[in-house]
């Protein structure tokens, strides 16, 4: 799977291009900015008071995401793994891995329509991993996109080293109203 690759559906007219930010929390967002409102929502700040457990995992996890590119059908972003995220062998967890796959393969769908979908089916091959500090790019490509489903590939590289750490599938389901 190459990262040029790009997804082949409709129109992908209405989102901006977003590259180059310094943090996924920066004040220039894009014109729609749309994706950049949904994971402020999922980046939070850890100062503020923590009201659930699931408002503290995505705080810790989505805070450290740089944003790199957002444009209709991908989103990229990156981060240096830190200690928080790292299991017993001191490497990337594969939950927070999971985690990933889940979230920037929906941001990827969401900079075709702005819609959040639910998700039916998510997969993640672990190839090899990320030890703390190291760089890790997380890079999000729709390959399929309709009114009511949308299927994502997603795939964390080693910037350090220059592997493919994983490779995830997400498939997002949109009910569609028949009236």
């Amino acid at each position: 799977m190459t990262s040029s690759r790009r997804a082949e559906s409709p129109s992908f007219s209405g989102s901006a291009k977003y590259e180059g930010s310094d943090s996924l929390l920066s004040s220039s967002a894009p014109a729609d900015g749309i994706v950049q409102q949904w994971f402020q929502k999922f980046a939070g700040r850890l100062g503020d008071s923590v009201t659930s457990i699931a408002q503290l995992h995505e705080g810790i996890v989505y805070k450290p995401l740089k944003v790199l590119v957002s444009e209709p059908g991908r989103f990229v972003c990156s981060f240096r793994v830190p200690v928080h995220l790292t299991n017993s062998s001191n490497v990337l967890h594969q939950g927070a891995i999971a985690s990933l796959v889940d979230n920037i393969g929906a941001a990827a769908l969401i900079t075709i329509d702005g819609i959040v979908r639910l998700s039916v089916d998510i997969s993640v091959t672990y190839t090899s991993y990320a030890k703390i500090d190291d760089e890790v790019e997380v890079e999000a490509v729709v390959i399929k996109y309709t009114e009511s489903l949308g299927v994502v590939t997603v795939n964390l590289s080693n910037k350090s080293t220059g592997q493919l750490v994983a490779q995830g599938r997400h498939t997002m389901y949109r009910q569609v109203s028949s009236l």
